[in-house]
C-alpha cells in the first residue's frame, strides 16, 4: 500500500483544496470551487473532490503521534486512548498477543485517568479476554474481570442519565414546549435520579445529573437556585484533574445568564470575564454562546458601546461561519439590534467599519422571519426589531405591515403565560399607529400594557431569557423616542 501525504503535490485538485483549507485561504464550499472550478460548489467534480478530501482526512487520523504533550486535556487523552486500543486490536489479530496487551495498558491507563467509561469498559474486555484465552492468567483474568463487571454496571447508569438529559434538552427546541414543561419534567427526573451522585464519583455522571439540575432551575426562573447549584457543580468539577473548559464554561454561563436577569449587572461581568478566561482562544460553539450573554448583559445594563464593540469583534471572528445555522441567525438578529442603536446615535460606530456597513437593512426590513424551528419564539425580536426601525425611518406604511404580521404571529406562537411580557410589548407597539405615530398620544394609549409590563419584571417572567435582548422598557422608551 501507497502512503500518500497531503499537500505534497503542487499538480493534485486534492492538494489544492487541502492547502487552501488548511491555510484559511477560503471560508466555504462556493469561494473553495470558484478558485478550482470557476464554479460553485454544487458542480459534481467538486462534490467528488470534496467528498475524497474527507475520506483521506479520516484515515490521516490514524497517523497522527500518539505520543503528544496530553498533560490535563480529557479530549485529546480519549483520542489517544482509542488509537491505542485500535492498535492494540490490530496486533492481537496479528497474533501479537504482548505487544497489544501493551497498547491495551497504555489505553486502560488513559481512560482510568481520564474517566472515560466506555473506554474502560471496552479494554477491560479485551484484556479479560486475552488474560484467559491466550495468556491463562486468572489473576489478571479476575482483575479485568472485577474492572469490566464495575464499569459495566457504570455504564448502563451513564447510559440511563444522558438519556434522562437529553429528553428534557430536547424539549427546548420544541416551538410547542415551555419553560414550565421542561421545569416540570427536568425537576422530576432529577428527583430520581438525585441518589446516583452521593454513590458515585464519575464526572459524567455527575455532569448529566448537574446539568439536568441547572437546566430545570434555570425554566423555572429560580435564578438564585440556579447560581447555587451551578456553584456546587463547579466545586465538583474543579476536583477533577483535569481540563473541562466546555463543561466548567457551561455551568459559568448559566450563572452569568442568571446575575444578568437579576439585574446583578457587576456579578454578571465577572462570570463574562471568567467565561472568557476559561475559553482562552477556543473560537468553537461555547465561545460564541459565551459573547451572546456578553452581548445580553451589556444590552440590559445599558452599556450599548460596549455590546457594540463585542458585537463587531465577533461578527469579525472567521469562525462564526463554521457554526451552526442557530448560532449564524442569532447573531444576525445581534446585528439587527446594535445597527438600530447606531441609527438611533446612542452608539458610536468606527470609522470605515466593515462589518456593520455590510449589514443589508433593506432585506433585513422586508424579510419574513423564519428562525430556525422558532426556537421558542425568536421570531418575536425579529419582529419587533423591524417594526421599531420602521417607525424610527417613518416608514409607516410598513410599519402597518409588520404590526400586522406580528398580531397574526402572536394569535399562533406566543402564548399568554409564557410570553406575558412579549404580549404586553407587542400590545404597546400596536396603539403607536392607533395614536397616529403621535407620541404623547402612543404614550397615553399603552400606560396600561405598560403598568402590565411593569408588573411582571424580567427577573420573575416565566419566558425564555434569550427573548428580550434589550429590556422591553428600554426599547419603549427607544421606540416613543422616534415619534414626533
Amino acid at each position: 500500500m501507497k502512503l500518500s501525504i497531503l499537500g505534497q503535490n503542487d499538480h493534485s485538485k486534492l492538494d489544492e483544496l487541502y492547502l487552501l483549507i488548511a491555510h484559511q485561504k477560503v471560508q466555504s464550499d462556493d469561494e473553495a470551487a470558484e478558485l478550482l472550478y470557476d464554479a460553485d460548489s454544487s458542480l459534481p467534480a467538486y462534490q467528488k473532490l470534496r467528498s475524497k478530501l474527507k475520506g483521506r482526512l479520516v484515515d490521516m487520523l490514524f497517523l497522527v503521534d500518539t505520543e503528544e504533550d496530553i498533560n490535563d486535556d480529557a479530549t485529546l487523552a480519549y483520542k489517544a486512548a482509542w488509537r491505542y486500543l485500535s492498535a492494540a486490536n490490530l496486533m492481537l489479530s496479528k497474533g501479537a498477543i504482548n505487544i497489544s496487551v501493551k497498547y491495551a495498558e497504555k489505553a486502560l491507563e488513559l481512560g482510568l485517568a481520564f474517566e472515560h467509561i466506555d473506554l474502560v469498559l471496552q479494554v477491560s474486555k479485551l484484556l479479560r479476554g486475552i488474560y484467559s484465552t491466550y495468556l491463562f492468567d486468572e489473576e489478571q483474568f479476575t482483575e479485568y474481570n472485577t474492572l469490566y463487571q464495575e464499569y459495566e454496571e457504570v455504564s448502563e447508569l451513564e447510559a440511563r442519565v444522558e438519556k434522562a438529559y437529553e429528553d428534557v434538552v430536547i424539549l427546548s427546541v420544541k416551538a410547542v414546549s415551555n419553560s414550565e414543561e421542561i421545569a416540570r419534567r427536568g425537576e422530576q427526573i432529577f428527583k430520581e435520579l438525585e441518589p446516583i451522585l452521593s454513590h458515585h464519583n464519575h464526572f459524567s455522571l455527575h455532569r448529566y445529573i448537574r446539568f439536568l439540575q441547572v437546566t430545570y432551575l434555570l425554566n423555572m426562573q429560580a435564578y438564585e437556585e440556579t447560581i447555587v447549584a451551578s456553584q456546587a457543580a463547579i466545586d465538583f468539577m474543579r476536583t477533577k484533574k483535569m481540563n473541562l473548559r466546555s463543561t466548567l464554561t457551561g455551568l459559568l454561563s448559566h450563572q452569568l445568564v442568571c446575575h444578568t436577569q437579576l439585574k446583578n449587572y457587576e456579578a454578571g461581568k465577572a462570570k463574562l470575564e471568567e467565561c472568557e478566561r476559561e475559553i482562552g482562544d477556543f473560537y468553537g460553539r461555547s465561545f460564541f454562546k459565551v459573547q451572546e450573554l456578553g452581548l445580553m448583559l451589556f444590552l440590559h445594563s445599558g452599556h450599548y458601546q460596549d455590546a457594540y464593540e463585542l458585537t463587531r469583534a465577533t461578527l469579525s471572528n472567521k469562525s462564526l461561519l463554521r457554526q451552526d445555522a442557530y448560532t449564524q441567525e442569532s447573531w444576525t438578529i445581534f446585528q439587527a439590534y446594535i445597527h438600530y442603536l447606531i441609527y438611533l446615535d446612542k452608539v458610536k460606530a468606527a470609522e470605515n467599519d466593515e462589518v456593520f456597513n455590510r449589514f443589508r437593512l433593506g432585506r433585513f426590513l422586508n424579510e419574513v422571519p423564519v428562525f430556525s424551528k422558532d426556537k421558542r419564539g425568536k421570531n418575536i425580536p425579529i419582529l419587533v426589531m423591524q417594526i421599531l426601525f420602521n417607525i424610527a425611518m417613518e416608514r409607516y406604511d410598513q410599519t402597518f405591515d409588520r404590526i400586522e404580521a406580528i398580531g397574526k404571529y402572536a394569535s399562533r406562537y406566543i402564548k399568554r403565560d409564557e410570553h406575558f411580557r412579549s404580549n404586553c410589548f407587542i400590545k404597546m407597539l400596536l396603539q403607536i399607529p392607533i395614536a397616529g405615530f403621535q407620541r404623547r398620544a402612543a404614550e397615553k394609549y399603552a400606560q396600561k400594557y405598560l403598568d402590565k409590563l411593569t408588573e411582571a419584571p424580567l427577573e420573575v417572567a416565566n419566558q425564555p431569557y434569550e427573548i428580550e435582548i434589550i429590556p422591553y422598557e428600554d426599547l419603549w422608551q427607544l421606540a416613543v423616542a422616534s415619534l414626533s
